[in-house]
């Protein structure tokens, strides 16, 4: 390397290392651009969330401040969300972008804080590789869904730069008089606890980052020293303790206000406390071997008591080790703490949902064991060049090993199907993913490829609700209402208050000619919805008019549908039906006015046209009439009784 170019790199080698990072996030995750949405809580979170489907409103922002929605409040990923619909609409590739691109800033920001605290670039440097490619953090990048991760994240990184700033730049270290509280007049204590703030209404994780900052203060910023050193450090950070503790207060409310609190009578505490310590073991083994990853691991009520002992010996070994070391290698026991700590909330004591582990939730913890990985072997390298050199060789070679990894992993996630096939190949008996991929089958037509998947599913679960609200759609699309029927109800008895298979049960009872217990059905619904008009009413509404109809009681079949309409204004084609259905009752003025609305929405709607054509017929208007007819055969030459009508409109009978 010549003279001017080794000036070059010196000059600029922050610069490269930023742009290295960037271009590893980019390599392995720029695929994902082309993926599509999966079935698995992005329509929860973005498709088909009732709420943000126009974008950023004021009626969004009020709710997303004030809901409940999904188990969770977090207003900021719900602004994230709107805000991706309000530029984007609903091109999956952009909102895929979006989350790389905050992954990409969060892998650039581990870089900044690490080498702020340390002092050491290249350690820092390799750090934040791993953290940028680690195949683990797939999920949490690559799932649309997961925003709140890499989107906290982001907060939770700038709320350190910014703690390490009040401490260094302000000379603070050791300096801070709990009693006084006098830190309180720092603005930057003030942007610490801000940007807390606002991590914490991205995603709730964030709790343990005021532990974590402790961490910090023990090493490296050389705050804590003794035991006796604790104290000042936990009371200067006690406005940020508070904003944790009303997080997990908000949280245990969200979770248990929809049921996600599974209880103690389905998964014991002694069943719980054994999965926790075996998802620790599992998460060291996944940091070096990262195979086999899913996107749903089910949980295992009957763990093995050989893994059971075997993480326990694992952990006792890791804690053993780093507190062995505290003296010598300070960074071991900070590290095995910020990763202990962080999962804490996340680990199954509290269990939320029906997974055992989950790749999403190493994002932050593993980079705890990234610091004891990187400074532990340059540590071990000591003084030595050629172990230095051996060191970087390694780094270089476990970086471009965990991209190939990961990129084959982010590869998965292209759609619904390569994602489900994947991790059904890699678990066992996941009742969950068998069941989405049946519904993804049963939504694109695939019937007989979804069939056995939901009876699998509901073979490995049977308690489980919602492969029979499935099966019952596909019952419903082979147009065998009564098995419909029979597989809604099934999902009622095992989730009575279940608004989905109650809107469905209504639909195939109307299509059994039962429009009576239809109504009932989708009361119920509308009242657990509390009342609130939702687009998936219309279906139910529609077909409870044609029912009524077929029993010639119009005024029922014309009540439902001004429903209907007042749920979904610009549907031409419920305006059409409402029209015929006034026309039947001789109301030929209001028939025409809905009519004429649905033609100025659609002029190509055959059934529209034909039904002008009748209500002119009604009103002795046959030059009208004909036209009309006439219209319709344009549109659709073979429309039944089009060129009968036709002829009755010319010949004036």
């Amino acid at each position: 390397m010549t003279e001017q170019n080794s000036g070059f790199f010196s000059a600029n080698k922050i610069l490269l290392m930023i742009t290295a990072i960037g271009l590893l996030v980019i390599a392995i995750y720029f695929q994902a651009t082309r993926f599509d949405f999966i079935n698995l809580d992005d329509n929860l979170y973005v498709y088909s969330n009732p709420l943000l489907q126009n974008g950023l409103n004021w009626e969004a922002i009020s709710w997303a401040f004030t809901t409940f929605w999904s188990a969770n409040w977090h207003p900021l990923t719900w602004l994230s969300h709107g805000l991706d619909i309000q530029l984007f609409g609903m091109t999956a590739g952009s909102h895929h972008a979006v989350n790389i691109i905050v992954h990409l800033i969060n892998s650039i920001l581990v870089f900044i804080v690490f080498r702020r605290m340390t002092g050491h670039e290249w350690l820092s440097l390799t750090v934040a590789a791993l953290f940028a490619v680690h195949p683990a953090h797939v999920e949490s990048v690559a799932w649309v869904a997961e925003r709140k991760d890499v989107l906290s994240t982001l907060f939770w990184l700038l709320t350190m730069l910014t703690y390490v700033s009040l401490v260094k730049d302000d000379k603070v270290a050791g300096e801070i008089s709990p009693s006084s509280f006098s830190y309180l007049s720092n603005g930057k204590f003030w942007m610490v606890f801000g940007l807390l703030a606002l991590g914490l209404m991205a995603k709730p994780m964030l709790v343990t980052l005021p532990f974590v900052l402790i961490l910090c203060d023990f090493w490296p910023l050389g705050r804590v020293h003794k035991l006796g050193d604790l104290w000042p450090r936990f009371l200067e950070k006690l406005p940020l303790f508070a904003l944790s503790l009303a997080s997990c207060v908000v949280t245990f409310l969200a979770q248990r206000s929809i049921g996600a609190v599974e209880s103690l009578d389905y998964l014991s505490i002694t069943t719980r406390f054994q999965n926790s310590l075996v998802s620790y073991a599992k998460y060291i083994v996944m940091v070096f071997y990262p195979a086999d990853l899913a996107v749903f691991y089910p949980y295992e009520k009957d763990i093995p008591s050989w893994q059971v002992a075997g993480a326990v010996m694992l952990l006792i070994a890791f804690s053993a080790l780093s507190v062995w070391q505290i003296r010598r290698r300070p960074f071991l026991l900070m590290g095995w703490l910020w990763f202990l700590g962080t999962l804490v909330p996340v680990i199954g004591i509290v269990q939320v949902g029906s997974q055992s582990l989950a790749d999403r939730y190493t994002y932050i913890p593993y980079i705890g064991l990234f610091i004891m990985i990187v400074f532990g072997a340059w540590s071990l390298a000591g003084e030595a060049g050629f172990r230095k050199r051996a060191f970087a060789a390694a780094a270089v070679i476990a970086i471009a090993v965990l991209s190939i990894f990961a990129y084959r992993q982010v590869a998965f996630w292209q759609n619904n199907e390569t994602l489900y096939r994947h991790t059904l190949a890699v678990t066992t008996n996941n009742s969950l993913i068998e069941h989405n991929l049946c519904h993804y089958f049963v939504m694109s037509d695939r019937l007989d490829e979804a069939e056995p998947l939901c009876k699998q599913a509901i073979e490995h679960n049977p308690p489980y609700d919602e492969p029979y609200n499935t099966l019952g759609i596909l019952e419903f699309k082979r147009n065998n209402f009564a098995a419909a029927e029979s597989d809604f109800e099934a999902a009622l008895e095992r989730k009575p208050n279940y608004i989905y298979p109650l809107v469905n049960l209504s639909q195939a009872q109307a299509r059994l000619g039962k429009p009576d217990e239809a109504e009932t059905s989708l009361k119920k619904a509308v009242d657990l919805g509390g009342g609130r008009p939702d687009p998936i009413y219309a279906p139910a509404l529609t077909a409870m008019a044609a029912a009524y109809a077929e029993q010639g009681n119009f005024e029922k079949a014309v009540d439902n549908l001004n429903r209907a309409i007042y749920i979904q204004p610009n549907d031409a084609a419920l305006r059409s039906r409402l029209s015929y259905m006034l026309y039947m009752q001789g109301r030929f003025d209001d028939a025409e006015s809905q009519i004429q609305q649905a033609l100025s929405m659609d002029q190509r709607n055959a059934d529209a046209w034909n039904t002008l054509g009748l209500i002119k017929l009604g009103k002795k208007d046959d030059a009208a009439a004909a036209t009309a007819f006439k219209q319709v055969l344009v549109i659709d030459p073979k429309y039944p009784n089009a060129k009968e009508n036709l002829d009755r409109a010319n010949s004036g009978d």
